[in-house]
């Protein structure tokens, strides 16, 4: 089967939408991940040429991000400091009595956005 005329014009346009839409979500956590991800390449770039900081604070969405930002730090040379999470805690599994009924809770409560990983990074000593 092949496509010709208006119909296969409009079967690419909708496929380009739809990598459009759907290949930076593949990467990073939609716009926002592209937009750091391009910030920190650019200060690499920049601290590359003169220095940088001696403390840099991250914080990200995603372990994904978080590992590829960690590469490029330390390639820099800064290791990790501090790093902590605020992932959501162990399912609470007690009882939760109201007056109506008796139930478990199945679900962790859950943060709905914002960063999870929060990393120090500080310079290697020369």
């Amino acid at each position: 089967m092949t496509l010709s005329g208006d119909t296969g014009k409009v079967v690419l346009a909708l496929l380009a939408v739809a990598l459009v839409f759907a290949l930076p979500r593949l990467w990073t956590p939609g716009v926002g991940g592209l937009l750091r991800d391009v910030r920190w390449r650019r200060e690499e770039d920049r601290w590359r040429r003169g220095g940088g900081p001696d403390e840099v604070s991250r914080s990200y969405w995603t372990a994904r991000e978080m590992r590829r930002d960690g590469e490029r730090l330390s390639a820099l040379g800064y290791v990790v400091a501090d790093q902590h999470s605020e992932l959501a805690p162990a399912p609470d599994e007690a009882p939760v009595v109201s007056v109506r009924m008796t139930h478990m809770r199945l679900r962790p409560r859950r943060r709905t956005g914002g960063p999870q990983f929060f990393v120090t990074y500080t310079r290697r000593p020369r």
